[in-house]
């Protein structure tokens, strides 16, 4: 099978992650989590059709999970119900939004019926408008990071071993590295021979 559009191919980009250090520090009135990992590929070829479960071990702990790998049909299926899922999430709740306040400003009946509903029956309208147009936008970027591999449900040291993408990896790496080099932890070139 050769590479198919949108970055997925015969071998899937995914890698697993081994979580080697988390913190957690007040920054301000928040706590602010800090995970680290290092991250293994997943080194299993596409079925043709369907599903392949196989056991994947971690390089640092010895840890045998079960992964599923999809084909690449099913891994393109699976993006585009995700991406046209939150995008008509997304969109649907912001034109309810925009409608609602649109017609309130025009129309004096709306806004009289406006002023006399409670507070606490329009909040939670609102909020729940909010909510899904969040959902939606979250639903985009899994859509957008999907590649067909999973660890199932109730796996395990699932939680310590997270699948991440491999731009999701390229970006904590650049994150990590930017930390390092602000905190002055990087490497510098010996002038030693």
């Amino acid at each position: 099978m050769a590479e198919s559009r949108r970055g997925i191919g015969s071998r899937p980009s995914a890698m697993v992650g081994h979580m080697t250090d988390s913190q957690v520090t007040m920054v301000g009135t928040a706590l602010k989590v800090t995970m680290r990992y290092l991250h293994f590929p997943v080194g299993v070829t596409r079925p043709p059709k369907g599903y392949r479960s196989v056991e994947w071990t971690c390089g640092v702990c010895g840890a045998t999970l079960p992964i599923t790998v999809a084909s690449i049909t099913l891994a393109r299926r699976r993006r585009i119900w995700r991406g046209l899922g939150g995008l008509v999430l997304t969109l649907c709740a912001l034109s309810v939004l925009i409608a609602t306040t649109a017609v309130a400003n025009t129309s004096a009946a709306v806004a009289d019926w406006l002023d006399t509903v409670p507070v606490w029956v329009m909040f939670p309208s609102c909020m729940f408008l909010v909510i899904s147009a969040i959902t939606g936008a979250a639903l985009l970027v899994l859509a957008w990071h999907d590649d067909g591999v999973r660890i199932p449900r109730g796996t395990p040291r699932r939680a310590t071993h997270p699948v991440h993408s491999a731009k999701q990896v390229e970006r904590m790496r650049r994150k990590a590295r930017r930390l390092a080099h602000r905190s002055g932890q990087t490497k510098t070139k010996s002038n030693t021979p």
